[in-house]
């Protein structure tokens, strides 16, 4: 006969669900919206091929550009004679994170 523990008898409250189900919902926004904004930076910047985390062609790893603005803090990356301002890129990416998936104009 097999043992039946006293805690795996018991079923999930509706509270317990509610969280689980609200956690799982939320991580899965997160996610969505980091990839969101990695995509929009790599074809802002014509996805350059010195940029890590791609999967497959231009498909990149949802949170590969916290990698890109770790690897070139400086606001601006030097490519061969030109040099291409990352500012714009990163202040896209943290207001894509905070609105919700819509890039939006910042006042200027």
């Amino acid at each position: 006969m097999i043992e039946q523990a006293p805690h795996r008898m018991q079923s999930e409250s509706a509270h317990r669900r509610f969280l689980r189900i609200g956690i799982d919902l939320l991580v899965v926004a997160l996610v969505l919206l980091n990839w969101l904004a990695t995509q929009l930076v790599a074809a802002a910047l014509h996805y350059p091929p010195f940029f890590m985390g791609t999967i497959v062609g231009h498909l990149y790893q949802p949170l590969a550009w916290w990698w890109w603005q770790y690897h070139w803090p400086h606001n601006s990356v030097q490519i061969g004679h030109s040099i291409i301002p990352l500012t714009r890129a990163w202040s896209l990416c943290c207001t894509v994170q905070r609105s919700g998936g819509t890039p939006q104009k910042r006042p200027r």
